[in-house]
């Protein structure tokens, strides 16, 4: 499969990519990212002799912007844009030329089922901050425990041993244990081939509960 400048593709199962961001300055992000079944892509660039990847952008651009880049960068005074670099074994798996076809009007909104430390759980995706991740694309969610810094807990405990003999340096003791024995709780989810943290507890209840709301509505496992 070769795409051509201007051709169009429709998306048939959830396509994996790179969202790639553009700044008005010498630097660009990035990150992975998913376009949903139904959607349509326009190739933006011929392919590069050797490439194994090609630039495409969303037909509904502006509608797949928060679900794609995410509600910040977009109001950032240097943001310019976003574009997707899709791989052609994922294309040619993923999708089917659409020569023609006009993109359809989608709603991704839906109620919210599970709300907790500003994570929203819903029918389609899971919200967290000002990131979207669609359901279809979580690969696995988990909850995984954090100590504090053993560094800073180090350096605590060095200075109370040279204050051993004030009183200070047992309050720099005790703030040594105490940092090494602070435990927080991540979620961390597997989005399109990569990991991310979207939420830090201190009760591993509510931990669970977000992890579990998750993989709740996983596809499969109504």
């Amino acid at each position: 499969m070769t795409p051509r400048t201007g051709e169009r593709f429709l998306v048939l199962r959830p396509l994996r990519c790179h969202v790639g961001i553009s700044w008005a300055a010498p630097y660009s992000t990035g990150h992975g990212g998913l376009v949903p079944a139904g959607e349509l892509i326009e190739c933006g660039a011929e392919l590069a002799e050797g490439a194994t990847a090609v630039l495409f952008t969303p037909v509904r651009y502006k509608e797949l912007e928060p679900w794609l880049v995410g509600a910040a960068d977009p109001l950032m005074r240097k943001y310019q844009g976003y574009g997707l670099a899709v791989d052609l074994e994922q294309l040619q798996a993923c999708c089917r030329p659409a020569p023609g076809e006009e993109a359809v009007a989608r709603d991704y909104e839906s109620p919210v089922v599970h709300e907790s430390e500003g994570v929203q759980v819903t029918g389609t995706a899971v919200v967290a901050e000002d990131r979207r991740y669609f359901l279809e694309g979580l690969e696995s969610v988990e909850v995984r425990e954090v100590r504090g810094s053993r560094k800073l807990a180090s350096y605590l405990l060095l200075f109370g041993v040279i204050l051993l003999t004030v009183i200070v340096g047992i309050a720099f003791i005790a703030a040594a244990v105490a940092v090494y024995l602070h435990r927080r709780y991540d979620v961390v989810v597997r989005y399109a081939g990569a990991e991310e943290r979207i939420a830090r507890y201190a009760k591993r209840e509510e931990a669970q509960a977000l992890a579990e709301a998750i993989s709740g509505r996983l596809p499969g496992v109504r």
